[in-house]
This record gives structure tokens, sequence and C-alpha cells, in this order.
């Protein structure tokens, strides 16, 4: 799958370089995070695919562009329940 749309070219490339491990990718306005209000990127990955911490973190959104991409950096295999079962997905 080839991400487009308005995303900075750091982020964009990364996004499209491991696009397996990305179902859908947004942003938007009308998110609070780390107290600030506005337009957040919003990054759902795959199934199989989660964010370093706890299995089972599938979801992040980040108010800019270089706390996305950390996240991102992160990725890594998830064998939680909802990736082995495909429940919830």
């Amino acid at each position: 799958m080839k991400i487009s749309g308005k995303f900075p070219k750091t982020l964009l490339n990364w996004m499209n370089k491991h696009s397996d491990r990305i179902c859908e990718a947004d942003k938007s306005f009308g998110y609070v995070c780390d107290n600030v209000r506005g337009y957040a990127y919003d990054i759902l990955l795959n199934r199989g695919w989660c964010f370093e911490g706890e299995y089972g973190e599938h979801t992040a959104i980040e108010p800019t562009a270089a706390d996305m991409l950390s996240m991102l950096r992160t990725t890594r295999p998830c064998e939680c329940r909802d990736c082995e079962t495909g429940e919830g997905w």
C-alpha cells in the first residue's frame, strides 16, 4: 500500500518503506496530545505489529511528525490475543 497525504517527507518516507506495518495513517484536527489542542498524527498499525511497550498497543496519536516518527521506529511484531486470533480487527 502506498501512503500519501499531508505528511512531512521524512514521516511519509518511513511509512512507505515500512508500509506492511501501517493500516491507517491520518493527520486530523481535534486531538488533545500532551496538553496541546489541535492537529495530531494518528496511525493504526496492521494486525501483527505493535509499538514498543505493551503488546496490544496498535495505535499512536502524536502532536508532531518527529514524535510520530520516534514511535514508529519502535514497532515490533506483536503476539497479543487480538493479533493472533483476529478479534478486534
